[in-house]
């Protein structure tokens, strides 16, 4: 939309302060495109919206009128500077209104993005949730070689990326240096509590995801420093960090009631991780309509605005990044690290009316006031439920009618086409076929019987059989068999299948026998590749059979479980 020019040496007239006061100027997004981008997330049409203003404007002058009050003169010019707008407005797509609103998680990136490390990670992508992918990846790596899923031993991750790690006690809290070759050295401060400890070197890790890390951060040393756009780069090493700290398979007993700031707080200590770790693990377990958010002022002036958002499974209504929060919000109160605020506001007219639940945390670097990590909760929620894993008991190999197509998945390993698991076995018993057809397509080519590959084969008129190679080899082992990456990838595939015949998908708990998985990490992978595209899916567990235990050591989380007493004991 294009706007009239206005004279910037001329006093404002009457009319333009009255324009001011009506539109408020200082709540102005940068420039028209950040404007109409934020509109267009949010579903609306930028020439609906000034037509609506229009029809105010006009009811307001004529209740004016007729009240005798001088202002309704005012009024009407402003309604005829606006209606003149209207006609200099450019051809809006009138399809706007009409088109599937953005994934909540999926925002265009528009000018929020400036900074070149942010860049050259993320593309084409949204920055926020490539940092978490690759977050992700890391940790799923780190965890087929056996490492702890859950409390993180940033340690034991930094030597399994071949990161050396070496105390120093005049380091502020962690610094990266590049060795050269793609080699890192991580320096911390050893004397820092426990809990800042393994949340600097996870950040300092996350650096490393950065494929400019060798030229950007030789420098770290001196955060003080930090200029322009540095704060998204740190963010993001934050989000990557919160993403170490709690992945896969953490936070497995929490429910709706935890969603309170105070019940937040004590679960942080609980967990000895950062507010920040706590609250995006919160709003990827989280089954009601919730959205996290973390919100600065880097600017001088009392503004905050969002800088990321991660919304649960269900939430419906996307908040842009960059969007300004209102004058009154409670976080203007979180003016120290630990102060906490909650109230009942309204920041878009699409939210109605949201709980916010916030606490104040460490600033970025070379800022003075801290960072907001909040919790939105809309106070009239729609019925929309997430879909999630359905639980039966029965045998997976006799799938309950669902009134449409069903797909049977299991896991293979990669060594040999001969299915010796107990479940693969008992397929192939009882449909030979899947069995003889696996053969002769893993002996098409080599590369078939590869980790990440999968085969689809019909057994019936409404059944198939998915079959997956997950799983390294076969045999006795001292590490987990399953390779989480790759089941990740046959999951996507098996998504794309369900979605194209419109299947629901049926499995006994995969993984978790023979190849050594951790069921709380396979089944949040589930979820996110099936579940999260609004495939049903099915796990059975056989009649009273036992549900069978993690396989996988846990460290204990909490700092009560902490047998070494004050010192920094993770491993």
């Amino acid at each position: 939309m294009k706007n009239k020019k206005i004279d910037q040496s001329e006093a404002p007239s009457e009319q333009e302060k009255l324009l001011e006061a009506l539109l408020g100027s200082d709540d102005e997004l940068e420039d028209e495109v950040r404007a109409n981008e934020s509109l267009a997330a949010l579903g609306i049409s930028p020439s609906n919206l000034i037509s609506e203003f229009a029809d105010h404007l006009e009811k307001e002058a004529r209740r004016l009128e007729g009240e005798g009050r001088a202002e309704a003169t005012h009024v009407r010019a402003v309604l005829r500077d606006t209606r003149a707008r209207m006609k200099l407005a450019e051809p809006v797509d009138n399809d706007l209104n009409l088109s599937p609103r953005p994934s909540p998680r999926v925002q265009s990136k528009s000018r929020y993005w400036t900074n070149a490390s942010v860049l050259a990670l993320a593309a084409e992508r949204e920055p926020v949730e490539t940092i978490a992918e690759e977050a992700r990846k890391a940790i799923l790596e780190f965890t087929e070689a056996g490492g702890s899923v859950a409390p993180l031993d940033p340690f034991a991750l930094a030597e399994f990326r071949r990161i050396s790690v070496i105390p120093r006690e005049d380091v502020r809290d962690a610094r990266t240096k590049h060795l050269g070759g793609g080699k890192f050295m991580i320096e911390y401060n050893p004397n820092r509590p426990r809990g800042r400890v393994r949340y600097s070197l996870c950040h300092e890790i996350t650096h490393t995801l950065f494929p400019d890390c060798g030229e950007k951060v030789r420098n770290r040393a001196t955060h003080e420093e930090m200029v322009e756009d540095e704060w998204q780069l740190e963010m993001l090493c934050n989000v990557g960090a919160s993403e170490l700290l709690m992945p896969f398979g953490t936070l497995p007993e929490f429910n709706e009631q935890m969603l309170s700031i105070e019940k937040l707080m004590q679960l942080r200590k609980d967990y000895d991780v950062s507010t920040e770790a706590l609250f995006l693990r919160v709003a990827r377990v989280a089954t009601s309509q919730c959205c996290v958010f973390s919100a600065s002022r880097r600017k001088a002036g009392p503004d905050y605005q969002i800088d990321y958002v991660r919304p649960s499974k269900s939430w419906q209504v996307p908040i842009p990044n960059g969007f300004k929060l209102p004058k009154t919000s409670v976080v203007r109160h979180c003016t120290a690290i630990g102060y906490t605020e909650t109230g009942i506001e309204q920041w878009l007219t699409t939210l109605g009316d949201i709980r916010v639940e916030c606490v104040g945390i460490a600033p970025y670097p070379a800022q003075i006031y801290p960072r907001v990590m909040g919790i939105i909760i809309p106070v009239s929620p729609s019925h929309h439920i997430s879909n999630k894993i359905n639980y039966r008991r029965g045998d997976a190999m006799d799938p309950r009618d669902e009134g449409g197509y069903r797909i049977i998945t299991h896991i293979v390993n990669d060594k040999t086409p001969v299915w010796g698991g107990v479940f693969a076995r008992a397929v192939k018993k009882k449909w030979p076929l899947a069995q003889t057809d696996f053969e002769r397509w893993s002996a098409e080519e080599k590369r078939n019987l590869s980790l990440g590959s999968a085969r689809l084969v019909e057994v019936d008129e409404r059944l198939a059989v998915f079959t997956m190679v997950a799983q390294r080899g076969y045999g006795e082992s001292n590490k987990p068999r399953i390779k989480y990456s790759a089941l990740k990838s046959c999951l996507e595939s098996l998504a794309d299948t369900a979605e194209r015949c419109g299947a629901s998908v049926h499995m006994p708990r995969i993984g978790s026998g023979q190849a050594g998985g951790n069921w709380e990490v396979i089944s949040e992978l589930i979820e996110d590749a099936l579940c999260g595209r609004g495939i049903k899916v099915f796990v059975y567990t056989l009649p009273n059979a036992p549900v069978k235990k993690d396989p996988q050591a846990r460290l204990g989380f909490s700092q009560s479980e902490d047998q070494g007493g004050g010192q920094l004991n993770l491993i």
